[in-house]
């Protein structure tokens, strides 16, 4: 019997050891106003060597003037919307387990003249084939692109889950989550949650976090759009026309909506995620660990203070 415990207790404690996670490193000061100060500690582990990861690096409130660089990005992909290239206060990326870790070790902080604390936060998780990943809103997109009604889209949606957030028909509410679609969804015609089904011209959000939320009183391109709403109708649009009460972006291909009838057939995309800070993601099998820097004043500056005082 003790042979068997002991046994249970490496496997247990090998299964641990090699559980996905993200390690920080310990915390620092920074000297004010320097560029390229060393911020590596960061590593990736227990993932395997050959599955693609999603991996976002941010700075959290960070004060102004302060950014990060990545020195080193062989065989890494920024996501849509990043670049890898210049200074950071946010960057999302995929490769490799050893490319990430390779390149967080090259990982720099530039401080600018203001004080406080720096928050740097690394999330890894697997990078799902079929999913896309929003850096800016931390939200996954799943793409449909078998054709459906706007309704059976919407009811279709309520009954998924990934990485434990339930589904919600895609919502549209700003021009760089448009353009997010745009540019990763390769269909025309994609139904998104919006409607005037319940009165006619009053162009609601009817799922997820902004379920209920009215965009828009009236139909044409800019009649009636509510100020601080994102609206994007193409000319003359929506106009209702064939008890149209359902809308699409990318209307034949292009990058603006308008409405169509419930018995179109058309691709949508499903939405997982409800917050709108990327840091306050909740979904599991993300792995995150942070860690608080300071800034500590430059003493070049200390001594100029000093001596203008003198």
């Amino acid at each position: 019997m003790k042979n068997i415990l002991v046994t249970l207790l490496f496997l247990l404690t090998s299964f641990l050891g090699f559980g996905q996670s993200v390690s920080a490193p310990n915390s620092k000061s920074f000297t004010q106003s320097t560029s390229a100060q060393d911020a590596s500690g960061f590593i990736l582990s227990g993932f395997g060597s050959t599955e693609t990861l999603l991996t976002s690096i941010s700075l959290v409130n960070p004060p102004s003037g302060t950014t990060f660089v990545l020195n080193t990005t062989t065989g890494l992909t920024a996501a849509s919307g990043f670049t890898l290239s210049g200074n950071k206060t946010r960057l999302v990326v995929t490769g490799t387990m050893a490319s990430i870790n390779t390149a967080l070790t090259s990982l720099k902080i530039n401080t600018g003249s203001v004080n406080g604390n720096i928050v740097l936060s690394v999330a890894a998780t697997v990078n799902p084939t079929g999913y896309y990943y929003n850096g800016v809103n931390g939200h996954f997109y799943k793409p449909i692109t078998t054709g459906a009604y706007y309704t059976a889209a919407r009811a279709a949606s309520l009954l998924t889950t990934f990485k434990g957030q339930t589904g919600y028909l895609v919502t549209i509410t700003s021009a760089d989550e448009d353009a997010f679609i745009y540019a990763n969804v390769p269909q025309g015609n994609i139904w998104f949650a919006l409607t005037d089904e319940v009165e006619e011209a009053r162009w609601t959000i009817d799922a997820g976090p902004e379920k209920g939320t009215l965009i828009k009183i009236n139909n044409g391109q800019t009649n009636g759009n509510i100020p601080g709403q994102y609206n994007n109708w193409a000319g003359g649009e929506p106009n209702n026309s064939g008890n149209e009460d359902y809308a699409v972006t990318k209307w034949g291909g292009g990058t603006q909506w308008n409405d169509l009838p419930n018995h179109f057939s058309c691709a949508y995309v499903i939405e997982y995620g409800t917050w709108t800070n990327p840091d306050d993601a909740t979904f599991t099998e993300f792995y995150t660990n942070s860690v608080t820097h300071s800034i500590q004043i430059h003493l070049h500056l200390v001594w100029r203070w000093i001596v203008k005082k003198i």
